[in-house]
């Protein structure tokens, strides 16, 4: 099996994605927000969304918006705490960000990784965290990759993943 991929422009329907803006500026609004709010939402079966959490800081879901975006979540932030304009959140290129199993320290270098890829490392703390570093033990590393489709940036972060994990082992 496959680990979960993040993708931008997600896969749903058109009316779903409507109604997922439509939950977005609801919960938006009742919260009198100014600034960044991350909600996640799962589609049912029958086509239904659930709002699963809110938060309002950047999310782990939405890593492949920095590159994807026109604005990714991270500036975002900075633009709403720097009280400047919030920029526009088009995708621009679509992008797909997968998990890297089984990562050890030093196995992930960002500037080994082919043009419009990223590493972004979740669950590591301290001055020296960083991929690669030795707080980022047992931490995650997420491969975000663009390409001119969602299925090729998929499969082009999947491909990169593979042959990190073979370089690892």
């Amino acid at each position: 099996t496959q680990p979960v991929a993040h993708l931008l422009p997600a896969p749903v329907h058109p009316s779903v994605a409507r109604k997922a803006q439509r939950t977005a500026a609801f919960y938006a609004g009742k919260l009198a927000l100014e600034g960044l709010l991350a909600i996640e939402l799962f589609v049912l079966a029958d086509g239904r969304t659930v709002v699963n959490e809110l938060v309002p800081a950047p999310h782990p879901a939405f890593d492949a918006a920095d590159l994807a975006c026109e604005t990714g979540q991270h500036e975002q932030l900075v633009r709403a705490v720097c009280d400047l304009p919030l920029g526009p959140t088009d995708v621009v290129v679509p992008a797909a960000a997968v998990p890297v199993p089984a990562l050890g320290r030093g196995d992930v270098r960002p500037s080994t990784l082919p043009a419009g890829m990223a590493a972004v490392l979740h669950g590591a703390s301290g001055p020296d965290a960083a991929v690669g570093s030795p707080s980022a033990d047992g931490a995650r590393v997420l491969l975000v990759a663009t390409a001119p489709t969602v299925d090729a940036a998929l499969e082009r972060a999947r491909g990169e993943a593979r042959r990190l994990a073979r370089q690892a082992s």
